[in-house]
């Protein structure tokens, strides 16, 4: 993608120029494009009309091209169509995926550095949510190169995000095998083991190397 198309971007989402759609979500606002909105995310379209299903990168780097091409057509739009739709997430986490979608980094600069961690896996979740898969692994990495913390990462994961995506799951279990004599000297996180089946079976797989384990259903 040419440099100029992503200036351009993060232009358009900077001043809201031609935005004929405004995100609200628990006191902000997000002055967006519908074009970029749609083509980035499936679960997006479902809440805007009269778009195609746009799902792979490189149709989204198309409909940006068009997005700078067919600015009279916005501008018409704009003045005659604003639509409001509000979004019940983290703003703090839409707001790094709406600036994911125009400039395509990932970004937590405006987060506390104490907080950058569960920034992250907030991230990840809200890209998960949201099919915006190339965001989803850059939280991935930036989770897998910061946390520190075994037992609140744990809560963190285990309260953020959606129990069928493993990612961040897998990143941490390998972690915690290699520190397990250790964080057994806690009680806080035995009773973390306890309270999470899922957990303790993961570990359980890893500890007598036997994948299996970490796949079975636990009966109560």
């Amino acid at each position: 993608m040419s440099n100029s198309l992503v200036l351009g971007l993060k232009n358009y989402l900077s001043s809201g120029k031609f935005s004929v759609l405004t995100i609200t979500c628990d006191g902000k606002e997000f002055n967006v494009h519908k074009l970029v909105i749609d083509a980035a995310s499936p679960v997006l379209h479902n809440l805007l009309d009269g778009r195609p299903k746009v799902r792979r990168r490189e149709a989204y780097a198309q409909a940006c091209e068009v997005l700078l091409e067919t600015y009279t057509n916005l501008v018409k739009e704009a003045t005659e169509n604003q639509s409001v739709i509000e979004l019940k997430d983290d703003p703090e986490a839409l707001q790094a995926l709406v600036h994911y979608l125009y400039n395509f980094v990932y970004c937590d600069s405006f987060i506390e550095g104490n907080k950058a961690i569960s920034f992250a896996v907030k991230v990840y979740a809200i890209a998960d949510k949201y099919q915006v898969e190339d965001l989803q692994a850059l939280a991935a990495q930036r989770f897998k190169n910061g946390y520190r913390d075994f037992i609140a990462t744990i809560a963190l994961i285990e309260e953020n995000t959606n129990p069928e995506v493993r990612t961040l799951w897998d990143i941490i279990i390998p972690a915690i095998k290699n520190n397990i004599t250790y964080l057994l000297t806690s009680d806080q996180f035995q009773r973390l083991v306890f309270e999470q089946k899922d957990l303790c079976l993961s570990l359980l797989g890893l500890l007598v190397g036997d994948e299996d384990v970490s796949s079975m259903e636990v009966v109560d």
